[in-house]
């Protein structure tokens, strides 16, 4: 498929530039931030993360208050075990801040 491109040096100019011109632009929207880039670091089939999205200026106090809600409203579901509650951390792997049971 690449083979024609290779052939020619001027059609493989065009495929460099094409190619080049596509990673600068996909690397442009992540560092505008107009493409959201989320790192799993592991992943495990027995639970999941919820993120919450709190307004800008809202205090430190209301994250655990949403997140306290959100597991609330989570245990309500059919199914609902044990559920690991954690907020306002950055790294890989948190310790949990709360343990709710259902």
């Amino acid at each position: 498929m690449v083979s024609p491109f290779l052939d020619a040096p001027r059609r493989r100019l065009t495929l460099y530039a094409v190619t080049g011109l596509l990673l600068v632009g996909s690397i442009g929207l992540v560092v505008s931030r107009t493409a959201l880039v989320l790192l799993v670091v592991y992943s495990h089939d027995d639970e999941f993360s919820v993120m919450v999205d709190l307004p800008e200026g809202a205090n430190l106090e209301a994250t655990p208050a949403a997140a306290g809600d959100a597991v609330g409203h989570l245990m309500t579901l059919p199914a609902g075990g044990p559920t690991r509650r954690r907020s306002g951390s950055s790294c890989a792997r948190p310790a949990p801040l709360a343990t709710a049971t259902g």
